[in-house]
């Protein structure tokens, strides 16, 4: 299993970056998340959801990097991760996936749901029903976000907490987008349900790609050396974009989604079924209907199938690739010589 693991960690960091953007930090990145969790970081987390996580049991879940005036709805990375995380702890585990987000990012999650095979419904409709995950909306503001993570633990009891591309706070305790610039949105201050959860030994996950996102705390010394904007950003506060939101296991990826793919893959290895991962097709009608829902590319600003700058049918392609990976894992070479 941990050949297996370090594979897709690596397929998962490998970079396709545009000129112009941050090139050349999620291998040490990478690295310094493999040396703090003591192996590969997508099948360690994968280890962990399986010995934690139960039928039954609620996962929280977060996404949603938006931006007001360039990214109104949000953008393609982050809810198909979220969703093909969801769909694994759903159909794998047998867990009640309830995703928060901000109500302008709450769209293209829940159409990525639906692409997924998964219902949209109201928690308190789910205890029923199967194949289904809930979306619910996390207010904006440090005190509110300080007072709806203390409702969510006590009223949910997760099994654990998971963000992929959730832009943390820094130093100064300001979120910065990957261009360290101060983000300009009314963003839900979620990195106080990390910290909660932290306290109460719940399982907590980071998924990210440039070191902005909730759950690069536990690895803010590589964020700061290798990201050009890690240690001074291009705002007046000059506490760079690091994050400072410390998780159980932190996964780089050059997109996010692909590091939410890498636990999935690393979960259906461990639930040993391979054809549970989602596949091309369905990776086409994520990013699709993510798309229709106003989400953009965060590398363009536009609504183009793509993600970070990748079209639509490179990342298809990774999905097959991640598939043969694990798929091939459980095959039986019979020699006829």
């Amino acid at each position: 299993m941990r050949i297996l693991g370090e594979n897709i960690d690596k397929l998962c960091s490998l970079e396709w970056r545009l000129e112009g953007t941050t090139r050349g930090i999620i291998e040490p990145f990478r690295l310094a998340a493999v040396e703090k969790a003591g192996g590969p970081v997508t099948l360690r987390a994968a280890e962990r959801i399986f010995a934690e996580v139960k039928k039954g049991d609620v996962v929280i879940l977060t996404t949603g990097a938006f931006d007001s005036r360039y990214l109104p709805f949000g953008e393609t990375d982050g809810p198909p991760g979220i969703a093909a995380l969801a769909r694994i702890l759903s159909y794998g585990l047998g867990a009640k996936p309830l995703i928060f987000t901000e109500r302008e990012a709450s769209g293209p999650i829940e159409a990525c749901l639906r692409a997924a095979d998964l219902m949209v419904r109201e928690f308190k409709d789910m205890v029923d029903i199967p194949y289904a995950a809930t979306v619910d909306i996390y207010p904006p503001g440090d005190e509110a976000g300080k007072a709806k993570a203390a409702e969510i633990v006590e009223k949910f009891k997760p099994k654990a907490v998971i963000a992929a591309e959730k832009i943390g706070p820094n130093r100064k305790g300001i979120p910065h987008t990957a261009t360290g610039k101060p983000s300009f949105a009314p963003f839900a201050r979620i990195e106080h349900l990390f910290h909660l959860a932290r306290k109460q030994k719940v399982l907590t996950i980071g998924i990210g790609d440039n070191g902005n996102e909730i759950g690069y705390g536990t690895i803010a010394d590589a964020v700061r050396k290798y990201n050009p904007y890690g240690e001074v950003c291009q705002c007046e506060c000059k506490g760079g974009i690091a994050d400072t939101t410390i998780v159980d296991i932190i996964i780089p990826a050059n997109v996010s989604n692909w590091g939410a793919y890498g636990i999935e893959a690393c979960l259906a290895a461990l639930i040993k079924e391979p054809n549970m991962m989602h596949g091309p097709d369905m990776e086409k009608r994520m990013i699709e209907a993510s798309v229709m829902a106003g989400a953009c590319d965060g590398s363009f600003g536009r609504l183009t199938l793509s993600v970070d700058g990748t079209s639509m049918k490179y990342h298809m392609s990774f999905v097959h690739v991640l598939q043969a990976i694990v798929q091939n894992w459980f095959k039986v070479r019979k020699r006829d010589f």
